[in-house]
């Protein structure tokens, strides 16, 4: 039973029924042959015409019912729903690769449809913002290590807490991170240099390069700073050339990000132009196309900055 309506809705796409289920006007369509005074209740033959909200729905079963052999396939590919079975010609089957090749290579899918310039320009646009990435991203890392290494050579846990101001009252037995730290939480308030929490290097490394260099209560432990100066110097030689590495490294790895940024540029441009050059250009999809459907928006926020959104719209 099930497979016999299958195979009577598979004739009714091919055009082969008396009735004709449509949600758009006929292509075309035999007048009724009047044999009788009732024979014109329905046309004997009418051609069949695409209806894509029952494609959407029958077209799966038709085609799992003709790939067991209940309905020749050459007559589905033939039919008005060809295109919904994949017998369309091979240019509607991969029409939308060009998309694919601008979301995977930024370029590609112009240099694909033949639009050479344009590819070139997003191509080399994608290469220079990953050329300036690998070189800036590098030369952070180097700066990295340089500061890493410097603050390893000039600055010392020990004297951090045997020179700190907060311990210069108790005897030099009595100076360690509990006394000094418990100072600082309870007992040093309004007074420089000011508290902040203490972090390892083994528990947080880039914390510990962080504070050490940028907070007050570290600058005890920098090896030029001198506890017994009066009044306290509120800061030290290597500290600054400290803090000055630290800038410079953290400047590069900026600069690495903004040419991802114009990698992301780049794809973004790519894809949506082949999005919008791939889209049937007939009146009625680009309707369709206007009231229902994917889309990408996007727009500056700034020099170096910018948002994209991709939008569905529901009919």
């Amino acid at each position: 039973m099930r497979r016999g309506l299958i195979v009577i809705s598979a004739l009714v796409f091919l055009g082969k029924p008396p009735l004709v289920l449509a949600d758009s006007a006929p292509r075309q369509s035999c007048p009724p042959s009047r044999t009788s005074a009732n024979a014109d209740a329905l046309p004997l033959a009418a051609t069949a015409y695409p209806s894509t909200q029952a494609a959407a729905v029958l077209v799966p079963v038709v085609r799992a019912e003709a790939d067991r052999g209940g309905l020749p396939v050459r007559n589905l590919e033939g039919g008005p729903f060809g295109h919904w079975l994949g017998g369309g010609s091979s240019s509607s089957r991969h029409k939308y690769l060009p998309v694919l090749l601008s979301l995977l290579v930024p370029g590609a899918g112009e240099i694909y449809t033949g639009r050479y310039v344009r590819g070139a320009v997003l191509l080399a646009a994608e290469v220079s913002a990953w050329t300036g990435y690998v070189y800036y991203h590098g030369k952070g890392l180097d700066s990295r290590d340089a500061y890493e290494r410097f603050a390893d050579a000039h600055w010392g846990y020990d004297k951090w807490i045997l020179d700190h101001p907060a311990t210069q009252g108790l005897s030099t037995e009595d100076r360690d991170f509990a006394a000094l730290d418990s100072i600082g939480r309870n007992d040093w308030t309004d007074l420089w240099p000011g508290y902040h929490t203490w972090h390892s290097k083994e528990e947080e490394k880039q914390n510990y390069y962080e504070t050490i260099g940028k907070y007050d209560w570290f600058i005890s432990g920098w090896e030029d700073w001198d506890p017994d100066a009066e009044p306290w110097a509120h800061d030290s030689g290597l500290r600054t050339t400290y803090r000055s590495m630290r800038r410079t490294s953290n400047e590069q790895m900026d600069k690495a990000d903004k040419f991802i940024y114009l990698s992301i540029a780049a794809r973004v441009v790519s894809l949506v132009e082949m999005v919008l050059l791939t889209r049937d250009g007939s009146d009625s999809s680009a309707e369709e196309g206007a009231a229902q459907g994917f889309s990408v928006n996007t727009r500056a926020t700034g020099i170096a900055s910018g948002e994209v959104a991709l939008v569905y719209r529901f009919r």
